[in-house]
């Protein structure tokens, strides 16, 4: 009936929605065993991984990022560097965001903390990137701690800080800049995935995925913790 309908009827926000359906936006958050190719000493062994499928999605929403932008018309990005700690995952590039504002609110803001907002959003874009139109970037930053952007377009250079699950962000600032490049600095949420840190397995993953597209990306030079990736093909 229309009472038992309304007393069961919650709106959930946006946030509380990824967070509470994570199968709909970024996989399974529940670790699991597989036997998986990763990188030892220098070459590709089977092993038994255990690992979070959601917390590596999160991860690839930002590396994909900067390798769909590498394929835009135009574009002039040709490295991307990757550093991991225990604690913290940083994608850097050198390409660069406009750094202007878009019915009110900065370019750079919208597409990092809105779940419909993006340049991947427009469908009658020819598009060949992995991202989920534009979505991914947000997802992330939902299941952050702390998720930092600084952009730069060769006009203006862009900073802001979001924390709490998105819940939190800092005023954006903006001052004149010519060095070109994107950075997103994130803190996962290691407690939505029933972790506490960057543990080995997840650093073989993370860096089979980053070896996996460098060799898929041989125009791109590609560093992990500072140290570039000098495979030349897929089939290295």
């Amino acid at each position: 009936n229309n009472y038992m309908a309304k007393r069961n009827y919650k709106k959930l926000d946006d946030i509380e929605h990824v967070i509470l359906r994570p199968g709909m936006y970024i996989g399974s958050i529940t670790s699991r065993t597989e036997d998986k190719y990763v990188l030892v000493n220098g070459k590709m062994c089977k092993k038994s991984i255990t690992f979070n499928p959601g917390f590596l999605k999160i991860f690839d929403e930002i590396l994909m990022n900067s390798v769909d932008e590498s394929k835009r018309s135009g574009s002039k990005l040709s490295t991307i560097k990757i550093n991991i700690s225990d604690s913290e995952i940083s994608v850097w590039d050198n390409g660069g965001i406009t750094v202007s504002k878009q019915d009110g609110e900065w370019i750079p803001e919208m597409i990092f903390s809105n779940l419909k907002a993006g340049s991947n959003f427009d469908d009658t874009d020819h598009r060949t990137g992995a991202g989920l139109n534009g979505v991914g970037s947000t997802l992330t930053n939902i299941y952050s701690t702390e998720f930092s952007v600084s952009t730069c377009d060769g006009k203006k250079v862009f900073n802001q800080v979001f924390e709490n699950n998105m819940r939190k962000r800092s005023d954006p600032t903006t001052k004149a800049s010519k060095t070109k490049h994107t950075e997103i600095k994130y803190k996962p949420d290691f407690k939505k995935f029933g972790m506490s840190n960057i543990d080995k397995d997840h650093s073989l993953m993370i860096e089979k995925r980053v070896f996996d597209v460098a060799g898929s990306n041989p125009s791109i030079k590609i560093y992990l913790n500072g140290k570039i990736i000098t495979i030349k093909s897929f089939e290295d």
